[in-house]
């Protein structure tokens, strides 16, 4: 899979998230801070995410960041080297989030 496709991927299941939720992506937006412009090409693939707005769109639609990550992990890439962005290459990073949303502060 190609980053592009990863992040139409991703895009998709915040959408999903955000339709079973019963919000509008104005409602989303104004909820997380962004553009409604923002949500679309996020949801779309077009916007790639900082890791606080990825963790606010979740919450905002009833989704943990592991959900919407597990959801994507499974998937077989035709690229042997992932890109440095590329969420996959940081399997702590659903885990770190979740510790530090707790107040642990993530690092040991």
């Amino acid at each position: 899979m190609e980053n592009k496709e990863y992040y139409e991927l991703l895009g998709s299941k915040l959408r999903e998230g955000r339709e079973a939720a019963g919000l509008t992506q104005d409602q989303l937006a104004k909820a997380v801070g962004l553009s409604r412009t923002s949500v679309t090409n996020i949801e779309r693939g077009r916007q790639r995410l900082m890791l606080d707005q990825f963790e606010s769109l979740c919450s905002a639609v009833g989704k943990t960041s592991s959900e919407v990550l597990s959801s994507t992990a499974s998937l077989n890439y035709r690229n042997a080297q992932p890109a440095k962005h590329d969420l996959r290459s940081m399997p702590e990073v659903a885990r770190f989030v979740n510790e530090v949303k707790k107040g642990s502060g993530g690092l040991k």
